[in-house]
């Protein structure tokens, strides 16, 4: 991907991004309107840290299960968010489905546009005004396995995804784990411009998650589905 960005290929590009934007200035806001945040930075843990009981999963489990519980219609519902990124629901498309950035100069601003107004719903959703997206420390030996709260149908069924490839909701030895290659950033990293960078990052290690975990979570990246993607 070119690091030069022109005038004409801005325009064309942002054309793309509008409607996503425009759900975030109208609807969304609708929908959120009343709902208050704490002043201040919000804190995402390393998910390694963290047990079912931690207030990080119960309450993003107690919007999940909201969020299923809304009409596709409804721009809070998990539907709706997930078809947002990429779907082929047996529905007309509503607005700002199908909109997700990729394989161009907005796929890092268009998904942190789309976490930003996640984490808003979360909140709304649970309760808990200081939520924030715990993230998968894949760089650490010890978290090379998908967290164990998201492998348990029992304990978290919210979390649990029975599409994922084999191997992923199975613990210990039997069960999948990322290898390093699968998470290494040192091409990205190595970049010093925004667009190069952006680009190396989306191939290894974000399209890389995508296939290995699979079901779902895979089919996300051919925008097919992404109902199951945030699970993650």
């Amino acid at each position: 991907m070119s690091s030069h960005l022109t005038r004409r290929h801005f325009l064309a590009t942002t054309s793309a991004v509008v409607p996503a934007a425009m759900l975030g200035r109208t609807t969304l806001h609708a929908t959120l309107h009343g709902h208050q945040s704490p002043a201040g930075t919000f804190l995402r843990r390393d998910i390694g840290n963290l047990i079912e009981t931690d207030s990080v999963i119960v309450s993003y489990r107690a919007a999940i299960k909201a969020m299923s519980a809304l009409p596709y219609t409804n721009p809070c519902s998990w539907q709706y968010q997930a078809a947002i990124h990429g779907t082929t629901l047996p529905y007309p498309p509503l607005l700002a489905w199908n909109t997700c950035q990729h394989e161009n100069n907005f796929f890092w601003s268009w998904h942190r546009m789309y976490l930003y107004w996640w984490e808003k719903i979360i909140r709304k959703m649970s309760g808990d005004s200081a939520w924030a997206l715990p993230y998968w420390n894949w760089s650490n030996l010890s978290e090379r396995q998908l967290p164990y709260m998201f492998r348990d149908p029992a304990g978290a069924p919210e979390l649990y995804d029975a599409t994922r490839s084999s191997g992923w909701n199975t613990a210990g030895a039997g069960g999948k784990a990322l290898a390093a290659s699968d998470v290494d950033t040192s091409a990205g990293f190595a970049y010093s411009a925004f667009y190069p960078a952006q680009s190396a990052l989306q191939t290894l290690p974000h399209d890389q998650i995508h296939g290995m975990i699979g079901g779902d979570m895979g089919r996300s990246e051919e925008h097919t589905s992404e109902l199951q993607s945030l699970r993650h």
